[in-house]
């Protein structure tokens, strides 16, 4: 606690005998006090006069605080002439004017302060390269005017110097643009009216520099698995006797910021790296630090940079299926549909798809269909002959090529349903033939379809039904 002095005196006159003697009483009480919160407040006031008639004792003074009365039970008499006000656990709210008073007007205020020691937070120093040191710091409520002192010396030198900029790096900081490469001592001092307290931070630029991160990071692809990442050295990296590692990580769009183990880079300014996914995006990020400097230095990463590589061929054939056919006459109609492959799987943007019809018995025919829609899923074969069975080939292309064919099979119709019973045919007369069958189940398809032909010739032809 410190204190300060106020005194005020009241002056009385007597009269003996004709002769007027003029004595005082005065309040002496500490015009100020500063106090640790959670320490206890204690004021003197003491009545001090010329004379030894004293009208006022120490049982007449009474306090208050801001002009509001103080209860008597926290202060007391220590003699004839001093009171004491007691203030157990001081909290910032019982900061203020407090005065002792007499009847006649006599008065003495001390202003009690309450605060902490000085206090500061994050005190840290950094250099991104040989040539530049700086260091921050974060002060701490105290609720008392504190003041901040920065200091610093070379460690060979006994001489502290004043901080030269302490606006470049903002409040609360010190700036040291020629750091000489050399072991540094930093201070910061910090002063209230309760104590003064002392920080210290060392730092050498040659073995505790992290420099910025490395600039300009591009990704160009160079073939389907192969991209090639390039960057420059951190502007602000001036020196040329240390030189500077790398290292770099990435992640695919496929498993987003899962990155890949830390790459090493030596000190080249390029890395190239294979055995990628073809037509895949990757992020990539790049990292550097001195030789000179342990592993706890290393940049922080740079901003990432986005590369994609080139298109291949689909690795995945189609899953194709008939959902339906229909059936006119001797012939039909049916449809191929399939199910799009992913971005993964298409390693590329699928342009268009082509199909191959076979006839099974002669696969020597062979129709080609190009469909020209890359959003295409499905294609309907129209007049192909029921009682012929057909292999169909199905692939995607890209501008890298095809993919692997998916084949399905076409039955013959006229198979792929029960045989009818008791097919038999009788001629009525030399002009008429006619044929009859056993009806298929219900729940089964009802088109039949008649075909005859002599058997001179090879053309088969449709008969009527009834």
């Amino acid at each position: 606690m410190k204190y300060g002095q106020f005194v005020m005196q009241v002056f009385q006159m007597t009269i003996v005998g004709g002769l007027s003697l003029t004595y005082s009483q005065t309040l002496n009480a500490s015009t100020s006090l500063t106090v640790e919160v959670n320490d206890t407040a204690e004021i003197d006031c003491e009545i001090q006069q010329n004379d030894d008639r004293a009208m006022y004792t120490a049982e007449d003074i009474t306090w208050y605080n801001q002009n509001q009365a103080i209860p008597g039970e926290m202060y007391s008499t220590m003699s004839n002439t001093t009171s004491v006000l007691v203030l157990p656990f001081v909290q910032f709210a019982d900061a203020g004017n407090y005065s002792c008073r007499l009847d006649n007007g006599a008065v003495s205020t001390t202003q009690i302060r309450v605060g902490t020691v000085p206090r500061i937070a994050n005190f840290s120093c950094q250099a991104r390269n040989m040539k530049e040191v700086w260091c921050t710091w974060d002060p701490l409520p105290s609720n008392l005017p504190t003041t901040y002192v920065f200091t610093y010396k070379l460690s060979h030198r006994k001489k502290w110097k004043d901080c030269p900029d302490s606006v470049t790096k903002g409040p609360n900081s010190c700036y040291i643009e020629q750091s000489l490469g050399t072991l540094h001592n930093m201070r910061v001092v910090a002063t209230n009216d309760l104590d003064s307290k002392v920080w210290q931070f060392n730092i050498d630029p040659n073995t505790q520099s992290k420099p910025d991160p490395p600039e300009d990071v591009k990704v160009i692809a160079e073939t389907s698995n192969i991209a090639a990442v390039s960057w420059k050295i951190p502007s602000e990296w001036y020196s040329s006797h240390f030189s500077l590692l790398y290292k770099l990580q990435y992640y695919s769009e496929w498993e987003p910021n899962i990155w890949s183990e830390e790459l090493d880079a030596d000190t080249q300014l390029s890395y190239t790296l294979t055995s990628l996914d073809a037509y895949t995006c990757y992020t990539i990020h790049v990292a550097t630090k001195s030789q000179s400097s342990s592993e706890k230095y290393w940049s922080d990463w740079s901003t990432p940079s986005i590369g994609c590589t080139k298109e291949a061929a689909p690795e995945k054939g189609l899953e194709v299926n008939i959902p339906g056919q229909t059936l006119k006459g001797g012939l039909r109609n049916v449809t191929i549909r399939w199910q799009r492959l992913t971005k993964r799987q298409a390693r590329g943007e699928i342009t268009q798809y082509r199909m191959t019809v076979k006839d099974e018995d002669d696969p020597s025919k062979a129709d080609i269909i190009d469909i020209l829609d890359g959003n295409a899923t499905e294609y309907t074969l129209q007049g192909l002959e029921v009682h012929k069975s057909y292999i169909v080939s199905v692939i995607a292309l890209n501008t890298a090529g095809p993919s692997p064919p998916s084949f399905i099979r076409i039955v013959d119709k006229t198979q792929a349903v029960p045989r009818i019973a008791n097919f038999s045919c009788q001629a009525r007369n030399m002009k008429e033939v006619w044929c009859t069958w056993d009806p298929l189940p219900s729940n089964l398809p009802t088109t039949y379809v008649f075909t005859y032909k002599l058997s001179h010739r090879k053309k088969w032809k449709i008969a009527q039904t009834q």
